[in-house]
């Protein structure tokens, strides 16, 4: 069996008996990492973020997302995302979190007014047309000075 973590693909289909094992082994490791508050307040994670606020840990050679650490340990499986209920992204309570998609957080991002398209002028693809992987005989790179 592969050390790699599997997410699971049906958001009720529970991890194989090795998956389950090196998270439950990992949980001392995952719980003192998080300060706890009350029931209804956020625990913090204390430890390794990415670039966006959410919290690392390594478990079975593979980096995880704390949340989806923590979720696994409450619940028993790994969401495809471990969405937040309060929008706090060091927040590690399990009752902040729940099962969902990559469709369902954006659905959700639109719904509370937090999802930034990325349009006109603030493009990427405008604002820095040399680093976009396309042939030489794209229009961008055949008239760059029209992007402009």
């Amino acid at each position: 069996m592969s050390k790699r973590l599997k997410i699971a693909e049906d958001l009720s289909l529970p991890l194989d008996a090795v998956i389950i094992a090196a998270i439950q082994k990992a949980a001392n490791r995952i719980w003192v990492k998080i300060v706890r508050g009350g029931p209804d307040e956020c625990w913090l994670w204390q430890a390794a973020l990415d670039s966006s606020g959410y919290g690392q840990i390594r478990v079975a050679g593979k980096l995880i997302m704390a949340t989806h650490a923590v979720f696994c340990l409450e619940y028993g499986y790994l969401p495809n995302l471990a969405m937040h209920r309060c929008d706090n992204p060091p927040c590690c309570n399990p009752h902040h979190l729940i099962a969902g998609t990559k469709s369902l957080n954006n659905a959700d991002k639109m719904k509370k007014g937090r999802f930034k398209p990325v349009l006109g002028d603030n493009n990427g693809a405008r604002l820095h047309p040399d680093r976009l992987p396309r042939g030489d005989g794209h229009y961008a790179r055949i008239n760059p000075e029209r992007l402009a």
